[in-house]
């Protein structure tokens, strides 16, 4: 009896301890924020995955602004290991992106992997945040790679919206007035 509870609780022991080693392995995928000065004004975003445990072939995500009425996304970069890339129509709110690392740049251990830079164009003063969603991470064996936390950035549109000033041209028109002569006698 003394024996199966032993095993029992080394069973348990080995349970947790798996499942910890799950929890510290798993990726966070970082969005950088930034400040638009100005209405129109655009920024650069890197979108970063921490750490790849079992390395890094590709990946398959949607990026969103909380709020496309404050900034919306316009370009989408990815680094020279994505050698195939492909991006949902632009600009827009959210895009898809797809990345294929065809040279196994990202092997098992990579860190700090830069996934895509995305440029953000602000549309009117206000904040959103840049959201990730991971649909898919992938590593060197075509086995899908657990995506852990997201974290956000966030994007302030600053200053007003620039003003064109437009000058309008205007015409003065002379208008020729009659004079009538009226001839004066005087007597002497």
């Amino acid at each position: 009896m003394k024996f199966e509870t032993t095993f029992k609780i080394a069973g348990i022991i080995c349970i947790l301890l798996a499942g910890l080693a799950g929890i510290a392995s798993a990726t966070t995928i970082t969005v950088g924020g930034g400040t638009i000065a100005s209405v129109g004004d655009q920024t650069d975003v890197p979108i970063i995955l921490d750490s790849a445990p079992t390395g890094l072939s590709f990946f398959q995500m949607t990026v969103a602004s909380t709020d496309p009425s404050v900034a919306n996304i316009v370009k989408v970069t990815y680094p020279s290991w994505a050698v195939l890339n492909s991006t949902g129509s632009l600009p827009a709110g959210s895009a898809g992106l797809i990345a294929i690392d065809l040279g196994h740049s990202n092997p098992p251990g990579s860190s700090n992997i830069l996934l895509a830079t995305v440029t953000v164009q602000g549309l009117m003063a206000g904040s959103t945040q840049l959201t990730v969603t991971s649909n898919s991470l992938g590593d060197p064996s075509y086995q899908q790679a657990a995506a852990g936390a997201v974290v956000p950035g966030t994007i302030s549109v600053t200053g007003a919206v620039p003003t064109t000033t437009t000058v309008v041209p205007t015409t003065t028109t002379v208008v020729p007035t009659e004079t009538t002569v009226v001839p004066t006698t005087t007597t002497v």
